[in-house]
């Protein structure tokens, strides 16, 4: 077996070539409902890339979603055409590709109901992917469409003409959707009200309360869980709410586990993404400070076919055996051939000589011929005149320096 086919997850062919013939497979309209409000184009392969003019960046998933902290370092930029529109968020397109490409195959739906600024849009473009991209915010549709356009417009020669990727104005806990139709669902859900992307009253980033947006982002889950076909996955980006001026941290990453778990998708991976960001310790009131956060999670659930009812123990480990009996023969072997130990009962100890305690007295009498500190210099080069005179005790040791 190959090892990309080891490597693969569970419900995907690891025959990659095979899904070539779906990319200019135009979208079923029959498996979603509800009014379009903009319709972009896709690119399908075979087009050339003009890298000379336009810098896209494709990351290599190997290197981003098989490390457990994704760290693309500080020089990491955002790439065209994420950068011919601006949209709050601080997750890199790069990041996001790369999960794009590992849940998902070429030809397949991928789906974001969080869609923001349309980055998973665009990556399933770049990587061939058909897209359902979700919003309640117009603002942030017309962001994506200009993205899409800018892409198809500029990076390729001629313009394809399937539609592949769709930019839908709806809300993420009403998807206008049929059960089981997405292959992957990729998305960046709001964290609260940290950032408030409208003034919509149905937008979640205008929700105060913290336990009432929970219960909406639950309505939410509960939509994606229907959509998503069995034995697929979820990746969500979040990060943790911080309340600064009550130095308060509400771990939203692990609400949004208990929350998925409860809808019966299992947590299959755990992501810490790294970016990077000025500053270094919250400023609010005396130690100890916060520090910043400079950290997202990427959280990949699984959906399973039929529910579990225990947990999947792990078979024993089978080497472990074997390996302590190697390492007890070898040591067996190494005693063998060394033979019994030596016998050192007939070895005498060392006799170390005893040496005599000088009194007091001799040390802390000042000399001229000593240093300022009253430490006395002994020895034949300093003993002159009286103290030369005067022998040493029988048994005392002659050292160089003495102090008192």
């Amino acid at each position: 077996m190959h090892a990309h086919a080891q490597n693969a997850y569970r419900g995907q062919s690891p025959a990659r070539h095979l899904h070539q013939r779906a990319l200019h497979a135009p979208l079923r309209i029959p498996e979603m409902c509800g009014q379009i409000a903009f319709a972009s184009l896709s690119l399908p392969a075979g087009m050339l890339y003009k890298a000379a003019m336009f810098e896209t960046q494709v990351v290599d998933p190997a290197k981003v979603g098989y490390k457990s902290v994704i760290d693309l370092g500080r020089e990491a930029t955002v790439p065209f055409p994420h950068n011919v529109a601006e949209y709050p968020t601080k997750i890199l397109p790069q990041v996001m590709g790369a999960f794009v490409e590992r849940l998902s195959m070429p030809g397949e739906f991928v789906v974001d109901p969080f869609a923001g600024g349309g980055t998973v849009a665009v990556e399933c473009a770049l990587r061939h992917r058909r897209s359902i991209s979700i919003d309640i915010n117009p603002q942030a549709m017309a962001v994506a469409q200009k993205k899409l356009g800018a892409l198809v417009g500029s990076l390729f020669e001629e313009a394809p003409t399937p539609k592949q990727q769709l930019l839908i104005r709806g809300d993420a806990r009403a998807l206008p959707l049929k059960s089981e139709c997405a292959d992957a669902v990729v998305t960046d859900i709001p964290y609260a009200d940290m950032v408030r992307y409208s003034d919509l009253p149905s937008d979640l980033s205008n929700i105060e309360d913290y336990d009432q947006f929970l219960a909406e982002l639950g309505v939410a889950f509960d939509e994606i869980k229907r959509i998503l076909k069995p034995e697929r996955y979820v990746a969500i980006f979040v990060a943790d709410y911080r309340i600064a001026r009550s130095r308060l941290i509400l771990p939203l990453h692990a609400d949004v586990i208990y929350l998925m778990q409860e809808r019966g998708l299992e947590l299959f991976d755990l992501y810490i993404w790294r970016y990077y960001r000025s500053g270094g310790f919250r400023p609010f009131g005396a130690k100890p400070f916060q520090a910043m956060n400079v950290h997202s999670y990427v959280l990949v659930f699984h959906k399973p076919s039929t529910p579990r009812r225990g947990l999947i123990k792990n078979r024993p480990i089978r080497y472990r055996q074997r390996l302590i009996e190697k390492l007890q023969r070898a040591n067996e072997s190494r005693e063998a051939e060394a033979g019994s130990p030596p016998d050192r009962s007939h070895c005498k100890p060392l006799a170390v000589p005893k040496l005599r305690v000088l009194p007091i007295h001799f040390f802390s009498t000042p000399s001229r011929r000593g240093c300022r500190c009253g430490v006395r210099r002994v020895g034949p080069s300093a003993r002159s005149g009286s103290d030369a005179r005067r022998p040493l005790p029988a048994g005392a040791v002659r050292g160089r320096w003495h102090g008192r």
